[in-house]
């Protein structure tokens, strides 16, 4: 059995600024009879990336940001949204590892291009792993303060285990990178 699209029936945006996109859908479901959902809502989130940081010594760099969303701290990879001029994730998440941490890698490899919340958010979390990361002065904004975690690959392996590492598509992005090392 073939799963069929929704139709659109009408879109109107409830929420656009520079910061979130919601829009409200009507859409027709297939299925006999068809139903009709009067308000389904979506957010229209940038793309974002995700980048696990190895060190030349087999360390791992984590991020330990305040986030008011969910109002705890999270102890994530660096990564973000990447910028309405960036059409290139690969640069963006090279960016967003200088930013964050001061880093910068030898090389970066894709791991995975993920949908967030297929459900609900229209966007995509580009994960990579970065290796043979050198110190430099990290680059932070006033609303980004940060704390940096170096972990050895065996407390990343305990840290994704037991719920420290506390972001979804950070978590998938650490266990694709433990995946890809064979640890």
């Amino acid at each position: 059995m073939s799963l069929l699209p929704w139709k659109v029936l009408e879109s109107k945006y409830v929420l656009n600024n520079k910061w979130i996109k919601v829009r409200c859908d009507k859409c027709e479901v297939p299925g006999n009879p068809p139903q009709i959902i009067q308000e389904y809502y979506v957010y229209e989130n940038v793309d974002t990336v995700s980048v696990v940081p190895i060190t030349k010594d087999k360390k791992v760099i984590l991020i330990e940001q305040y986030r008011h969303g969910i109002k705890q701290n999270t102890i994530c990879f660096p990564g973000g949204r990447m910028e309405a001029h960036e059409t290139d994730a690969t640069m963006a998440g090279i960016r967003e590892l200088v930013e964050e941490t001061g880093f910068v890698a030898d090389e970066i490899k894709p791991l995975a291009v993920l949908p967030k919340i297929p459900g609900v958010v229209q966007g995509k979390n580009h994960m990579f792993m970065a290796y043979g990361s050198l110190k430099k002065q990290p680059v932070n904004d006033a609303s980004e303060q940060s704390k940096m975690h170096i972990l050895s690959i065996a407390e990343l392996k305990e840290a994704l285990v037991n719920g420290t590492i506390n972001c979804a598509g950070c978590t998938a992005a650490g266990f694709l990178a433990l995946e890809k090392l064979k640890f």
